[in-house]
């Protein structure tokens, strides 16, 4: 059931209060896949939130729990948060579905050949491997 549109999860900070949203990408969704630090991936969706539920507040900062998601290379992965921070390298375009690495102006890609894999690339808004929905979620 993977199809080319990504749909994500996040949470959404609005004044101080969190709303949550899901990250479903066609049956697939973002998930931190666990290990600490460990890379950002895209798996089957469970619906148990965990560690598919992420959140982008308004700071541009992505993160599940306490864990932040940063850039290695290409790839995205992650590790503790800076503490007494909530500002981040993040942004996502409603128009175009893109989550953005604002420091490099690249996108979250889901990684063609290897559907599971997650990389940062050159924005395209005709790569349906970058289009993302975010949903809204409730634990």
């Amino acid at each position: 059931m993977l199809q080319m549109i990504v749909e994500i999860a996040m949470f959404s900070l609005r004044d101080i209060k969190e709303e949550v949203f899901d990250l479903f990408a066609s049956g697939k969704c973002l998930d931190r896949m666990g290990g600490i630090p460990g890379p950002l991936g895209v798996h089957g969706c469970h619906g148990y939130g965990g560690n598919q539920l992420l959140r982008l507040n308004v700071e541009g900062q992505l993160a599940q729990g306490e864990w932040c998601l940063t850039p290695k290379g290409v790839r995205v992965e992650a590790n503790h948060c800076v503490k007494g921070t909530v500002n981040g390298p993040w942004a996502y375009e409603e128009e175009t579905g893109h989550i953005i690495y604002t420091r490099s102006r690249q996108c979250l890609t889901v990684d063609a050949p290897r559907p599971g894999d997650l990389t940062l690339t050159r924005c395209d808004a005709d790569n349906q491997f970058q289009k993302f929905v975010w949903k809204e979620f409730y634990q």
